[in-house]
């Protein structure tokens, strides 16, 4: 019985989990698994790039809202998939 009840105590400590260690496995994170900072980077890179590109052409082609709705996407993404993100 205090098996039982040693089991059941470990699982609600995921609930709790505030690092990664034997009694909350990575699984049991938010993500379930680690993040990979240069695939954070390349890909937070990518979107400021496509930002960037974006406003170019929408001031030079002067599709405003467009152009705007598609900067604001592209900023917000890569603000998501910044590596400063805890």
């Amino acid at each position: 019985m205090s098996t039982t009840l040693h089991a059941l105590a470990e699982r609600a400590s995921f609930a709790t989990c505030t690092e990664v260690s034997l009694k909350c496995p990575v699984q049991a994170t938010t993500l379930g698994y680690y993040p990979n900072l240069g695939v954070n980077v390349f890909v937070a890179l990518g979107y400021a790039i496509a930002g960037i590109v974006t406003i170019f052409f929408g001031v030079r082609k002067r599709t405003w809202g467009f152009s705007t709705a598609v900067a604001a996407g592209c900023i917000l993404e890569c603000v998501g998939a910044s590596p400063l993100n805890p």
